[in-house]
């Protein structure tokens, strides 16, 4: 399956592993953000999904059993691609994704719309509403809304980063002053 790449995939991966989050456990603040936008939006499934160069690894997945798929079947490489929301009201009806292995076999994606991750400029994934049903298009308000939220899981990936740099330091400084 051929996807989309964004133009500063360079840039983007080298954001993603700077942030060092892939592959970490649980994060109380996204898993309590993502259970409100799953009753907000009354969807099946909420993921953050972080795209790296082999796949899209999930931070959080309520609702789905995977922690991880293949790049090559992600619907987010679409939503990283851009700046708005990237919608797929019936995947069975998608010329891009119909023959999707998550479309085709479980979690029988039907309903997709994610919201670009953005940390200076780059998309380094997205938060996702996933359904098993076709459902109609996000009002113009509700899209807003999931993208301040997607802005909101930025903000709490960053503010992780900013805490791990900053105890580490302090680890540092401590050991120097021993």
């Amino acid at each position: 399956m051929k996807y989309p790449v964004p133009d500063n995939e360079v840039e983007r991966m080298t954001m993603l592993h700077s942030l060092r989050i892939l592959d970490t456990g649980d994060d109380k603040s996204i898993s309590t953000l993502c259970k409100a936008i799953k009753s907000i939006f009354a969807t099946e499934m909420v993921v953050v999904s972080l795209v790296d160069e082999n796949r899209q690894w999930f931070k959080c997945h309520l609702g789905l059993g995977a922690s991880h798929t293949d790049r090559e079947v992600a619907f987010c490489n679409y939503t990283i691609c851009g700046t708005g929301i990237f919608e797929v009201t019936d995947a069975r009806e998608n010329a891009v994704f119909c023959k999707n292995p998550l479309v085709t076999g479980a979690p029988y994606v039907r309903y997709y719309c994610g919201a670009p991750i953005s940390l200076k400029e780059n998309n380094i994934g997205a938060l996702c509403l996933i359904d098993t049903n076709p459902r109609p298009a996000l009002p113009e308000n509700m899209c807003e809304a999931l993208l301040g939220l997607a802005d909101t899981v930025a903000y709490l990936i960053s503010s992780r980063k900013l805490i791990k740099d900053a105890s580490g330091l302090v680890s540092l400084t401590l050991a120097k002053a021993s």
